[in-house]
């Protein structure tokens, strides 16, 4: 009988231990679950950034593409008034 009690002992003390084993899993797990989720949330908010980095980009990009054509096109313009200017200047020589 007392062999059967010891065992018994024995039984609840490995129990006993597995189950604080199997808590201090647990918790270790719950602490990888949190960091992973601030992680994620963390991810989620630099891919936001970045996303509103190329947006930002983008726009500059377009606003340069519209000021080269502006200037383009006034340059052209100025190019045309001194041929006319030119032009007239010739005509005005000549009579």
């Amino acid at each position: 009988m007392q062999q059967l009690e010891r065992e018994v002992t024995r039984y609840r003390e490995e129990s006993s231990k597995a189950q604080a084993e199997v808590d201090r899993l647990l918790e270790i797990l719950k602490e990888m679950e949190n960091e992973k989720n601030d992680k994620d949330k963390k991810i989620a908010e630099l891919e936001r950034q970045v996303k509103d980095q190329n947006k930002k980009v983008a726009n500059l990009k377009h606003k340069e593409q519209v000021e080269k054509k502006k200037s383009a096109q006034m340059l052209e313009e100025a190019r045309r008034r001194e041929d006319n200017l030119n032009d007239s200047s010739q005509q005005l020589q000549v009579t």
